[in-house]
């Protein structure tokens, strides 16, 4: 069976993620509750949901989805903690999450918009830094048929 067009945005965004963000080496499409970091490849992001909202515009219904990436980076010692490096590492993976959302071939056959909501860098411990990456994806289908973007 044919996949929703939602899914087929989530699964779309995850195989952008992983061809093309060299510096991650897991990427998941799930919460990381309960993930014991290290036993997984590490910077490793984690892509999921958090909220969708959907309108109708007349044979057309658009959903617009609040998709959220934490990505958990190894901290090295160093002189500050490894708190820079970290910094540095996080902008990087930043903006290639940025340019791989905004210039994916796939993604433009499926997202109508794709939107960086402001992003926050956070130290989780002495040992892992948290970058958190949110957008807003929306994306159209049938007003009647959540699988097909043709719209008679």
């Amino acid at each position: 069976m044919t996949d929703t067009v939602k899914t087929q945005v989530m699964k779309a965004l995850e195989a952008v993620l992983k061809a093309g963000i060299p510096e991650v080496k897991t990427v998941e499409r799930r919460e990381p509750v309960g993930t014991d970091l290290d036993k997984i490849g590490l910077p490793a992001l984690f892509l999921y949901e958090e909220e969708e909202t959907g309108t109708r515009h007349n044979r057309l219904r658009l959903g617009i989805i609040q998709v959220e990436m934490a990505v958990f980076i190894r901290l090295k010692p160093g002189k500050d903690h490894g708190f820079q490096a970290f910094y540095d590492l996080a902008d990087t993976i930043a903006g290639r999450v940025y340019m791989a959302i905004q210039t994916s071939p796939i993604l433009s056959g499926l997202v109508i918009q794709a939107v960086e909501d402001p992003r926050r860098k956070a130290i989780g411990n002495e040992s892992f830094g948290e970058l958190v990456l949110r957008y807003r994806l929306t994306y159209g289908h049938a007003a009647n048929d959540a699988f097909t973007t043709q719209v008679a």
